[in-house]
């Protein structure tokens, strides 16, 4: 009993050591956001044609809870955001920078553990189509890297970037690969 005793507080202090140890070569503060920028959705049918009428819902991640203004400005009610003729869905974050933060660790160098990034799920909606469910993160990738002229980097200067304070009002172009929306009852 007492060498069983023993083992077993061996065992814990080991196990102490290491959470300790994990804990200290893999604790960070971090910090984290949402890139400014006018981002546009084309949403398309599976010929390529445009769908007019699509609505873009953002829910808060993994629950159907709306996420009005936050983390997309113009998103502010319950209805969404509508394609236009061209089937063009128009999001904007007007700031970007520092948004949301914490302290986060992993366990054993392999489980994460404390705060993480907030979450948000896309769903676009049509007449006659089945909803179309993504991250928002999806919103904000672009494969094309975009010139912006700032009137403070003077006449014949141009930036380039993707995000941050010189893209704000930027106009980036996000094509969600692939057919946006399926036919319902097409598989």
């Amino acid at each position: 009993m007492k060498r069983s005793a023993t083992i077993g507080a061996a065992a814990i202090a080991a196990i102490g050591l290491l959470v300790l140890a994990s804990y200290m070569t893999t604790s960070i503060i971090w910090d984290g956001g949402f890139p400014s920028g006018e981002f546009r959705v084309n949403v398309q049918n599976p010929e390529g044609k445009p769908v007019k009428g699509a609505v873009l819902h953002v829910f808060r991640g993994g629950t159907r809870n709306v996420a009005s203004g936050y983390p997309l400005d113009n998103h502010l009610t319950t209805e969404g955001l509508d394609s236009d003729d061209g089937g063009r869905i128009t999001a904007i974050r007007k700031y970007d920078g520092s948004q949301f933060g914490g302290h986060a660790w992993q366990l054993f160098w392999v489980i994460p553990m404390g705060a993480r990034a907030p979450e948000y799920d896309c769903e676009i909606t049509a007449d006659g189509f089945k909803p179309l469910k993504f991250p928002l993160s999806r919103i904000f990738e672009s494969p094309h890297r975009l010139a912006v002229r700032r009137p403070e980097d003077g006449a014949g200067q141009t930036s380039h970037c993707l995000t941050g304070p010189a893209c704000s009002l930027a106009r980036l172009t996000c094509f969600l690969r692939g057919p946006m929306l399926s036919r319902m009852g097409a598989r």
